[in-house]
């Protein structure tokens, strides 16, 4: 009896030791655990300030882009406005140039005005003598018609001779072959008339 009660005390004992190692086992699994967790949390945290410090430079880079363009705007406003100052003051000049040369006609017409009586007093005669030039130059001109005309009747009758003297030419082959022709049925004539 006390074999098998000591035996049980044995069971007994090595029960709790099995359980002991069991909970220092999931005791150590939980501080695995635990420190999965904390290590995931530390990442998460990370990965937060992370997170945030992009937000704040995207949004450096917006601002950053968005006074580049105020920039640019600015920039293409002065640019404006300098070539719109630069157009008026080109536009000034042109009408002060155009206020000149205004006040210069007005004053080469008030020049001009005893020139223009005087041309008025000689109109009759250089009527007179516009009406004779105009006469002089159709005068000029029927006579370089009547002079091209004689050059082209001249060169008419040249090219006239020019294919007579050819025609003639080309006749004097066939002429000549009837002289031999006539010649030779002659002196076969006589030729005949001896025998």
């Amino acid at each position: 009896a006390r074999a098998s009660q000591e035996a049980a005390k044995a069971k007994l004992a090595e029960e709790v030791a099995a359980k002991a190692a069991q909970e220092a086992a999931e005791a150590k699994l939980a501080e695995e655990a635990d420190a999965r967790a904390a290590q995931e949390a530390a990442l998460a945290k990370l990965a937060e300030e992370a997170a945030t410090k992009a937000a704040q430079e995207a949004m450096e880079a917006k601002l950053a882009e968005e006074a580049a363009a105020r920039a640019v705007r600015k920039a293409a406003e002065t640019k404006l406005a300098g070539e719109a100052d630069a157009r008026a003051a080109q536009e000034a000049a042109e009408a002060t140039l155009a206020e000149e040369d205004a006040a210069r006609a007005a004053q080469a017409a008030v020049e001009a005005k005893p020139a223009e009586e005087a041309a008025a007093r000689s109109a009759p005669e250089a009527v007179e003598v516009k009406l004779t030039a105009d006469a002089d130059a159709r005068t000029a001109q029927e006579t370089a018609k009547a002079r091209l005309a004689e050059e082209v009747a001249s060169r008419v009758a040249q090219e006239a001779a020019e294919a007579k003297l050819a025609e003639e030419a080309a006749a004097r082959p066939a002429q000549e072959a009837a002289e031999a022709k006539l010649a030779v049925d002659t002196d076969a004539s006589a030729a005949q008339e001896a025998v």
